[in-house]
């Protein structure tokens, strides 16, 4: 069966069965009130992964500056100029000129932005969060945020194949679990 490949004795009634133990699960209080329910970690690296932790630097990180509109048209031009013929280029210059004329609708549409700005510590976070993630349809692991290095490997048997899979998803979700609790520490960059 499935279980017996994922560890040697391991039965679908004991999967059914599992919890953590109560004395093993502690409550915290993160910064925000809320409370979570984590696993007691060893002393060794209880300090490192302290829940509510993750966020403890954010109020340090600035604000998402909206660029001024000639700037983003100019580096529009350039991004596209290598994947474009000289006549489409043309074309793109012409559009980008009408859209960046005075008083129309690039104009119009970096006052918006502006205003966002002055509201929204990142103006542009719910608006990637919906394109780039949660609208986008294909696989997002593949196609958007590939962020795994993972030697190749080589099994001799479909249940090495199936152990190893299920070593690689129950490190992914303690991953997940450190995120949920807000156990990361904070990356810092001097």
């Amino acid at each position: 069966s499935f279980c017996k490949l994922l560890r040697p004795g391991f039965t679908l009634s004991r999967l059914r069965t599992f919890s953590v133990p109560r004395s093993s699960m502690s409550t915290f209080t993160l910064p925000d009130g809320s409370k979570v329910q984590a696993p007691r970690l060893p002393e060794a690296i209880a300090d490192i992964y302290k829940p509510g932790q993750m966020y403890t630097n954010q109020s340090l990180v600035p604000p998402l500056p909206v660029m001024p509109l000639k700037q983003t048209l100019d580096k529009y031009l350039l991004s596209v100029e290598p994947l474009l013929t000289s006549e489409e280029m043309i074309k793109t210059r012409k559009v980008v000129e009408e859209f960046g004329k005075p008083g129309g609708i690039g104009e119009q549409l970096q006052q918006k932005l502006m205003e966002r700005g002055k509201t929204h510590d990142n103006w542009l976070l719910d608006w990637w969060n919906e394109v780039a993630y949660l609208g986008y349809r294909d696989s997002v692991v593949i196609n958007v945020t590939p962020a795994i290095a993972y030697p190749q490997q080589r099994f001799n048997s479909q249940e090495q194949y199936i152990q190893n899979a299920a070593k690689f998803m129950f490190a992914g979700l303690k991953i997940f679990h450190l995120i949920q609790v807000e156990s990361l520490p904070p990356d810092v960059y001097r």
